[in-house]
């Protein structure tokens, strides 16, 4: 059974809020990023930058707010961690990590490392959104770990990422109940996405979904050409 660990590293955030303001946008998402932050970090090294950011943060980081904010995430989190991973487990026949780290940004962008195991969920957040963040990186991570590389070796990078992301529309058929929000996903991926829904409803396997969606990946692919 995994278990979320969260925490706060200013380091962490930091350097989050520096790849936010210099790194392109995926699938055309948009990332609301205070202007006071961009004018610092913009086109700049981050060795050059940081000191500079951590300033302009530094009231942020002291104040009791982040502290509330994770005790209010962790106990919210702890109501549905244990049902969650038997969904997880549930869906996909695996197990999950035994522990995931769950680090508090102060922007938008709130990437994952399947290295670390660990990914981010933003300050600005509020609850309901929170946990529906928490659910759809662990699927991440769940992913990388168990399907990642088999995929990439069929679709290639790319497109396995877009499977990757594509595959969070489950969370709305079989985890919603547990925090009430839409997995909305990218405009890039809305066919995929409808494929995925349509498949899961015929059979409820996952690794029959998966074949059948890198397939669906591969015409689709064809068929541009």
């Amino acid at each position: 059974m995994g278990g979320v660990i969260f925490k706060f590293d200013p380091e962490k955030d930091l350097l989050n809020i520096f790849n936010a303001v210099n790194s392109p946008l995926a699938y055309g998402q948009n990332v609301k990023i205070p202007q006071r932050l961009v004018n610092i970090a913009k086109g700049k090294d981050f060795v050059d930058c940081k000191e500079q950011l951590k300033e302009e943060q530094q009231s942020l980081y002291k104040s009791r707010l982040i502290s509330c904010y994770l005790e209010c995430i962790e106990k919210s989190w702890e109501k549905i961690e244990d049902e969650y991973f038997k969904r997880l487990k549930k869906l996909t026949n695996k197990d999950a990590p035994e522990e995931i780290a769950a680090y508090l940004t102060t922007v938008g962008k709130c990437p994952y490392d399947p290295q670390e195991n660990s990914f981010m969920i933003c300050f600005y957040s509020n609850l309901v959104q929170s946990m529906r963040s928490i659910g759809h990186e662990i699927l991440h991570l769940h992913f990388h770990k168990n399907y990642f590389d088999y995929t990439e070796k069929i679709i290639g990078k790319s497109k396995t990422h877009d499977l990757k992301e594509s595959l969070t529309v489950l969370l709305n058929l079989e985890f919603k109940d547990l925090w009430f929000a839409e997995d909305a996903g990218y405009e890039a991926h809305k066919e995929l996405r409808k494929f995925i829904e349509a498949e899961w409803k015929k059979s409820h396997d996952f690794d029959r979904l998966l074949e059948k969606s890198i397939d669906f990946i591969k015409l689709k692919a064809k068929q541009k050409v």
